[in-house]
């Protein structure tokens, strides 16, 4: 089903609901009710709408127009590439922001 109200399978480990905030432990089955869910495992990074977004913590290399490191202790902090700034947020069990 490609629509609203299907499941999705989160492999093992920790995982983050970018859209609620929930937080899974991996293996399961999780029903979402949004067309296209963003799950980002623990201690991981994903660029998104302009952000480079962290769950957990640790250093990242980024591959933008080039190669950039990023940690969860550059949180607020703003990034320039050649295709734009990337603003740092980071995700973890106490703070979704």
């Amino acid at each position: 089903n490609s629509g609203p109200g299907r499941t999705v399978y989160l492999p093992e480990g920790t995982w983050v609901d970018f859209n609620s905030g929930e937080i899974h432990e991996g293996s399961c089955r999780v029903k979402v009710e949004y067309r296209y869910p963003i799950f980002i495992k623990m201690n991981s990074s994903i660029i998104y709408d302009g952000s480079v977004i962290i769950y957990g913590e640790g250093n990242f290399k980024i591959y933008r127009d080039g190669e950039f490191e990023v940690s969860h202790t550059d949180h607020g902090k703003t990034i320039s590439t050649k295709r734009g700034d990337l603003k740092v947020r980071v995700f973890s069990r106490d703070r979704r922001d």
